[in-house]
């Protein structure tokens, strides 16, 4: 009786407030979640099996020597389903929307992560402030979707950021390393020597704010970095 009631509820709040296509803003119908079935056939899913033979990882290892895997899930297009998922979970403040993304990236990647041996699951940091103005740091938010129902960990306050920057989209790639200087701080080094970090961050353009996060952790004697995002440019 329960049950029965509880899809009734389900379908009459569905009614009133129906969801909608991330990416087209049409009425989801009943089984699809996030997309429409239109618009989740044409994401670019980058669809990596290896952690080290892929191009993310060959864009991002001369820069951080000894990483030991990298992936993404999707490649980030302008205008695409993709900038509607990462503007959302930005700026419209939809933090239920990074903790979706995150279980979805587990359902492709979890039989990968377990040869990985992860230790702890590393959110890339916000600023404090720029944490309260909105409220969630959606790093932290597609890091908990992605271990949830496991028994991976998540750390989210030894790695910190001390130093605010300005938005880096528009910025050419040494701006953004230059700015990425002295940024994070990591308050208790000895708790991850030794052990496999998996870093996590919403999307990886040329690499400069991981590089900064790779650089404190291999000084604190890490086992491995693995790094993961919901998109690379």
């Amino acid at each position: 009786m329960k049950k029965v009631l509880k899809e009734f509820w389900i379908g009459f709040l569905s009614l009133i407030y129906p969801e909608v296509c991330i990416a087209c803003r049409d009425i989801l119908f009943r089984g699809e979640k996030i997309f429409c079935t239109d618009c989740l056939l044409d994401l670019p899913f980058l669809n990596f099996s290896d952690w080290k033979e892929n191009a993310l990882y060959t864009q991002l290892e001369w820069r951080m020597p000894g990483l030991a895997g990298a992936n993404s899930f999707f490649q980030f297009r302008k205008k695409s389903g993709v900038q509607h998922i990462l503007h959302a979970i930005k700026y419209e403040n939809q933090p239920d929307l990074a903790y979706k993304m995150g279980n979805w990236m587990y359902t492709k990647w979890g039989e990968q992560m377990k040869e990985l041996a992860i230790d702890y699951v590393v959110p890339v940091p916000l600023h404090a402030a720029r944490k309260r103005q909105r409220g969630y740091n959606q790093s932290e938010e597609i890091a908990k979707g992605l271990i949830e129902n496991t028994s991976l960990k998540i750390s989210v306050n030894n790695l910190v950021r001390i130093k605010k920057t300005k938005t880096q989209t528009k910025q050419k790639r040494m701006q953004r390393w230059l700015n990425m200087q002295t940024v994070f701080h990591l308050k208790h080094p000895n708790e991850f020597a030794n052990k496999n970090i998996l870093l996590i961050d919403d999307v990886i353009t040329t690499g400069a704010t991981l590089e900064s996060c790779y650089e404190l952790l291999n000084k604190a004697g890490v086992a491995s970095v693995y790094v993961a995002s919901i998109a690379k440019a």
